[in-house]
């Protein structure tokens, strides 16, 4: 009698849950999180006396975001790293005991939405400890509603980076994808930080991070979209054909 195979979506993605958050893992994300909040305090200068702070609070708010944006999202690529290589690299033996009784496009979900619950998570930290620091240092900073919309930006820049490096993972096997992404993306972000007529050019290609009136917005967002979308249809595709014993 053939076996029916389940969408068991749910318990695939607390599985796989789990399976991210080891020994390892969790180290490299405690740390990440404890250096990207140590950086943030840093950059926010706690030691700058009032009367500085007040003869160019603009400047401050707006030079303190600009930083925060870039250290973020470093940390991010560095956390992004870890999880694709141990969720899409180390857990091919995994995904061999569940392609019997799953299809395939149901652990291809569930590993997605268990990056993507991860990643919220994480994002909404950041964002609280990102405006957090500035309410307590900066009398006259006063976050507005639509500043919040960073968790929704952050989001869309991540998993065109998660999506794009599980795609690359998945095709070639090999740990050095996601690593060769994270290097590729830092010096993006570097280039972007020191040459404005860059960041507006690769801002068409790819999502990027830079203030605006007083806060952080995201130029290139839809193109954002519409990389995810593009890059999640090719990654089940190749799963479905993929060879598991090759990977």
């Amino acid at each position: 009698m053939k076996r029916t195979k389940k969408n068991n979506i749910i318990p695939l993605t607390s599985l796989y849950l789990n399976y991210i958050f080891s020994k390892t893992t969790l180290i490299i994300l405690g740390i990440s999180l404890l250096l990207m909040v140590l950086a943030l305090v840093f950059i926010s200068n706690p030691s700058m006396s009032e009367a500085e702070y007040l003869l160019g609070s603009d400047e401050v708010h707006n030079n303190y975001f600009r930083l925060a944006g870039f250290i973020i999202q470093v940390f991010n690529s560095i956390i992004i790293s870890t999880i694709i290589i141990t969720v899409i690299i180390n857990s091919v033996s995994f995904d061999s005991l569940f392609i019997a009784d799953n299809k395939r496009y149901v652990i291809c979900i569930s590993k997605l939405l268990s990056i993507f619950i991860i990643m919220t998570l994480i994002t909404i930290f950041e964002v609280i400890i990102l405006y957090l620091i500035p309410l307590i240092h900066f009398p006259l900073y006063k976050p507005e509603l639509k500043d919040y919309l960073l968790i929704l930006y952050l989001l869309i820049i991540d998993f065109v980076e998660i999506t794009l490096s599980i795609l690359l993972s998945t095709i070639l096997g090999t740990i050095f994808i996601p690593m060769g992404i994270l290097f590729i993306s830092i010096i993006i972000k570097i280039i972007c930080q020191s040459i404005l007529t860059f960041k507006t050019m690769i801002s068409i290609f790819i999502p990027i991070i830079e203030v605006e009136g007083g806060g952080l917005v995201a130029s290139g967002a839809g193109v954002g979209l519409i990389w995810i979308v593009l890059f999640t249809f090719l990654y089940f595709s190749v799963y479905n054909i993929r060879d598991l014993k090759q990977m």
